[in-house]
């Protein structure tokens, strides 16, 4: 019986690792379709597994959107390597803003993953996020496209509130985004700048979950 058990053991795990993988697919989908709010049941649905399936993986609807958020953490990482190989690296990060607020609805589940400092696996995804878009940022400044005294803190809150804007007209009028996005991107030219005063806090995820954390 115990070499029975044992012999049966590996499917079982690959069943796991498959149900593991539908059940993420399916909360991205539903995230990005409804929003973070969603009950549990609706991405079981999607998933077609029962609720205590979900909950065997994912003990809390926390620890499932944090594992979604670290899914969309590669997809963007992914995006930034690829936009950095393109003809123009200088262009990439307005190429790369562009997408992130135009797609907004496919990265919902980022902001809280940033936001939690608890997670090893989430740490290492937001250090190489920062190595990215500092050097994505650089690229740009050093190609004449933004002003050379924006830091990362002002990237992040600049794409943060874009994707707002960009989720509050996306059904009422999404031209509203361009025009505002353009203004944000006008206000990062090198010419005719003010000079910016120094963030509060010393790091570019202290001064972004600030703002995070006080708008939830």
């Amino acid at each position: 019986m115990k070499q029975n058990e044992e012999v049966s053991q590996p499917p079982l795990r690959a069943d796991a690792r498959r149900n593991r993988a539908t059940i993420l697919t399916a909360a991205h989908e539903v995230f990005a379709e409804e929003g973070l709010d969603v009950q549990i049941q609706v991405v079981a649905q999607r998933a077609g597994v029962a609720v205590g399936t979900v909950f065997r993986h994912f003990p809390t609807k926390e620890a499932l959107i944090e594992a979604v958020g670290a899914m969309q953490l590669r997809t963007v990482l992914d995006r930034f390597g690829r936009a950095l190989e393109e003809p123009d690296p200088p262009g990439a990060f307005e190429r790369l803003v562009w997408h992130l607020t135009g797609q907004y609805q496919l990265y919902r589940a980022v902001p809280p993953a940033l936001a939690n400092d608890s997670s090893p696996e989430i740490e290492q995804l937001r250090v190489q996020l920062y190595e990215l878009l500092g050097r994505t940022v650089a690229l740009a400044q050093e190609g004449g496209r933004i002003r050379a005294d924006l830091e990362l803190t002002d990237i992040m809150l600049l794409v943060t509130a874009c994707a707002h804007v960009a989720e509050g007209t996306s059904r009422t009028d999404p031209a509203l985004r361009k025009r505002f996005m353009t203004v944000v991107f006008d206000g990062m030219r090198p010419a005719g700048g003010s000079p910016l005063p120094k963030p509060t806090h010393a790091s570019p995820l202290g001064s972004w979950l600030a703002v995070y954390q006080a708008q939830r």
